[in-house]
């Protein structure tokens, strides 16, 4: 236990970056990794020595996976203490932490999106994610294990998944707090997912009220969101994994024609209401 809040603060911060900066040497492409590569505090090592059964201090190799997932267990507990140390409020986030940790914070300034590489080694590039609003007074409660599952736990459920490039505050129609939420992940190697979501603030806890994902061959889906039409646009070319334009789930599904060329296609979506609903094409 420490005796302040700004020494529990300040060690947080200061583990959290001393297993970040572990993970960012850490390449998933080896079945096996020997702990005598990498500065770990003693207490890591007599725990991975423990836990994996290693008697032996010159055969300490371990599962590349099974490493990870222990640095990415101590990284996210370490990094939510710090969160929940009234000290975060106040400080600079963006040069707090080493860089191998992804910061993104909305364009208010209330929201931050934490993304770490989940490094499973395949062409999907999965990312550990999850989201803290300041406003909120609750105590954050999240885990690595909560995390590769993609389930971010209440009041953050609806943030679940592999995190954003953009996290923008809507004019609210309705004085609710709003947020559109932007982002892609690659699914494999030529292949994205590209979604969208308005998400709301209501009772405390953050609900999706409108969503939007298509899946591409070779380019990211382009979203553009504009504050002064209040309208989210999203255009993207047909292909195997979206062999035509669908901008809605029930609008009917055609098989893909190899011989039929690619085409453009434009989904817009308009602000009423509190929500977006598609546009008449």
């Amino acid at each position: 236990m420490f005796a302040q809040n700004a020494n529990t603060f300040e060690v947080a911060v200061k583990k959290t970056n001393t297993y970040l900066s572990v993970y960012s040497q850490v390449q998933p492409y080896h079945f096996e990794i020997s702990l005598n590569e990498y500065t770990l505090p003693k207490e890591d090592i007599l725990a991975l020595h423990k836990e994996y059964n290693i008697t032996n201090d010159s055969i300490d190799t371990i599962d590349t996976y099974e490493f990870l997932g222990y640095l990415q267990d101590k990284i996210i507990h370490h990094l939510v203490t710090a969160i929940n140390q009234p000290e975060f409020n106040t400080a600079k986030i963006e040069n707090l932490f080493h860089s191998n940790l992804g910061i993104l914070i909305s364009d208010d300034g209330l929201l931050y999106n934490f993304m770490l590489d989940e490094k499973t080694g395949g062409s999907y590039r999965s990312y550990l994610s999850f989201v803290y609003y300041k406003p909120l007074t609750t105590e954050l409660k999240v885990t690595a294990e909560q995390l590769r599952n993609k389930e971010l736990p209440p009041p953050y459920s609806a943030f679940s998944g592999d995190g954003f490039t953009a996290i923008k505050k809507m004019t609210s129609a309705t004085n609710e707090v709003q947020y559109i939420a932007e982002g892609y992940v690659k699914g494999c190697g030529t292949c994205f997912i590209t979604y969208v979501s308005l998400i709301t603030l209501r009772n405390a806890n953050f609900e999706t009220d409108f969503s939007y994902a298509v899946e591409t061959r070779l380019n990211v889906a382009d979203i553009s969101y504009s504050n002064h039409l209040n309208t989210i646009t999203i255009t993207y070319d047909t292909s195997d994994l979206t062999p035509d334009c669908y901008c809605t789930e029930e609008e009917s599904h055609k098989d893909y024609n190899p011989e039929n060329s690619s085409k453009k296609c434009i989904c817009i979506f308009n602000y009423s209401n509190g929500n977006f609903k598609p546009s008449n094409f």
